[in-house]
């Protein structure tokens, strides 16, 4: 699988959005339709961008920058969506 590939796969929850909705309007988590889905999308928001500081700051833990890229870029598409 080449590098770009692997970025068209970043387009993919945009695709299922109107399921996130559905989702969120439905199911409750908590006991709250919407409130605890704000924070679970927050709290992804928050360790992508966690992630992405550690590959920037070349910290020894990172061993592989461009899956962990890749991953942050899920993670933070899926917190903005939910």
């Amino acid at each position: 699988m080449t590098w770009p590939s692997l970025l068209y796969g970043l387009t993919v929850p945009w695709t299922v959005k109107m399921i996130f909705g559905q989702m969120v309007d439905s199911i409750k988590i908590f006991g709250s339709n919407r409130k605890s889905y704000v924070y679970i999308g927050a709290i992804l928001i928050t360790l992508s961008s966690v992630l992405m500081i550690a590959v920037v700051g070349d910290y020894v833990i990172v061993q592989g920058k461009k899956f962990i890229y890749v991953v942050a870029s899920i993670i933070t598409i899926v917190g903005f969506i939910i």
